[in-house]
């Protein structure tokens, strides 16, 4: 461990507000990845939401991890920011992935983790690996080599089916673990899934409010409280996943906008 990088993530924590601490006894230690780095998944809505979503779970422990600009040049093993644990202490790595050439950093950062790169050369004594986001919506093929598994569509859609499964079989056999996602509405396993899986998304923005829930300096709109206000899109431009992998096009209530603000 470097303890630069503990120095470096206490520093980071320091200029924090709204940051979820929790202690790890009787929990699922999940590390929520952004593959790129902090000042990066920071400003990136959707972490806020899917770390607020799995801290809100009791029996769950869920803390950030980013790969940094040094890390390249450097390969350390990333610790997590909270606790500054290696990765390898967690029981599920959770990568949510928007950008195609954040994958590169995925590999990076498992090989730095000491962990293996192929879902196929890992079993109990490894952490399950686990990936959501956009690039992983519209096309999971890709990286499902590297991947135990693979949300397809929204995390307030999966998660909640999803978690008793993770807390119930991660010290079990890992073949029956992955047999048993791979029943769960939306969730692709690569060595079990074997009819297409259908995308699950939140019918109703309301049930869950998407809000900054950490402000810090140090993100592109730092100065800013954010608000989800809508999610998807009428326009259907070829170029953009968004009107294909958040469709259809839903809007909150202004009610609850104003009451958020």
């Amino acid at each position: 461990m470097s303890w630069n990088k503990v120095k470096k993530a206490r520093r980071q924590l320091s200029r924090e507000r709204g940051t979820i601490i929790k202690d790890w006894g009787g929990r699922l230690p999940v590390a929520l990845i952004y593959p790129n780095s902090y000042y990066v998944g920071m400003s990136n809505l959707g972490i806020h939401a899917i770390y607020k979503l799995l801290n809100s779970y009791s029996d769950v422990v869920c803390e950030r991890a980013f790969w940094e600009r040094d890390n390249r040049a450097e390969p350390l093993p990333p610790l997590s920011l909270e606790s500054q644990r290696p990765l390898s202490d967690f029981a599920v790595l959770a990568f949510s992935i928007t950008y195609e050439l954040d994958y590169f950093n995925v590999v990076q950062i498992l090989r730095a983790s000491g962990i293996p790169l192929y879902a196929a050369d890992r079993d109990e004594r490894h952490p399950l690996i686990i990936a959501g986001g956009p690039c992983i919506i519209a096309n999971p093929l890709p990286l499902s080599p590297f991947f135990d598994c693979l949300c397809i569509g929204e995390a307030e859609a999966i998660l909640p089916a999803m978690l008793p499964v993770l807390s119930e079989g991660i010290g079990g056999k890992r073949g029956e673990l992955l047999k048993e996602l791979a029943s769960l509405p939306g969730i692709y396993v690569p060595q079990h899934s074997v009819t297409p899986v259908v995308r699950q998304w939140a019918s109703s923005l309301d049930d869950f409010p998407v809000t900054s829930i950490i402000l810090t300096p140090d993100t592109e709109l730092g100065d800013l409280y954010l608000i989800e206000v809508e999610r998807g899109c009428n326009r259907g431009c070829r170029f953009c996943l968004v009107s294909s992998a958040f469709c259809p096009m839903r809007y909150r209530s202004i009610d609850k906008l104003i009451a958020q603000a």
